[in-house]
């Protein structure tokens, strides 16, 4: 009985919701039913579904609500770990390659001479 009462509130707070939201909506609840379908137990997410929800965490304020398959705090971990690879990534040692043991003598014996 609840159910039925919570489904028609949902279809009449859906009426106001405006045509973008509903868009974004049944966007993110298509992604999880074809994750859904991928698997038939425990669903493995691939790296695409990662970035999509990574995405849409980021352009949608209500991403929550019609996220099912996994745990909001997985998303946001899985951001975390995202930006953590980015700015490795981006902070790698640049400059100029080292020089061969060879190049070092010889510079030294044009140094002394």
């Amino acid at each position: 009985m609840f159910a039925i009462v919570a489904a028609v509130i949902g279809v009449l707070l859906s009426a106001f919701k405006p045509r973008a939201s509903l868009v974004t909506e049944n966007l993110a609840l298509l992604q999880q039913l074809a994750a859904l379908r991928r698997e038939v137990r425990r669903p493995h997410l691939h790296p695409v579904d990662r970035a999509f929800w990574v995405l849409l965490s980021r352009v949608w304020s209500r991403w929550t609500d019609v996220l099912a398959i996994v745990r909001p705090a997985t998303v946001i971990a899985w951001h975390r770990r995202g930006f953590a690879r980015f700015w490795t990534w981006k902070s790698q040692r640049m400059g100029r390659p080292p020089l061969s043991e060879e190049l070092v003598q010889l510079i030294e014996q044009m140094a002394l001479s």
